[in-house]
C-alpha cells in the first residue's frame, strides 16, 4: 500500500523508526499492522482507505474480533458466521 499509494499512506514500516509492523491482511485486500510504538492495532482498509485503530494487542485483537466482542467496520458482516469452534493441541 505504501508503494502504490504513498500521499494516502502517512506511516512508515518497521524497522524503520517509529515504524508499523505488518502482520497479517484479509481476501479483501485489508491490511493489519502493529504499532510498535503505542502498542495498538491498526487496520487500514484499502477499498477506502479508512483506518481503524485498536488498544491491544495482536493475540487480545484475534480472540476478540473471533469471539465476536469486537467488530472492524472494515471487515465484511458475515466475517465470523456460525458458531467458532476451538481446539487445544499439546506441543
Amino acid at each position: 500500500m505504501k508503494d502504490m499509494f504513498p500521499g494516502d499512506f502517512n506511516y512508515s514500516i518497521y524497522p524503520e523508526e517509529g515504524g508499523l509492523l505488518p502482520w497479517g491482511y484479509t481476501d479483501n485486500g485489508d491490511e493489519l499492522f502493529f504499532d510498535l510504538k503505542n502498542e495498538f492495532i491498526v487496520v487500514m482498509e484499502t477499498r477506502y482507505s479508512d483506518v481503524y485503530k485498536y488498544k491491544m494487542g495482536m493475540v487480545e485483537f484475534l480472540y476478540k474480533l473471533f469471539t465476536k466482542k469486537i467488530k472492524c467496520d472494515a471487515f465484511p458482516d458475515d466475517f465470523i458466521s456460525g458458531e467458532v469452534e476451538y481446539n487445544s493441541i499439546k506441543l
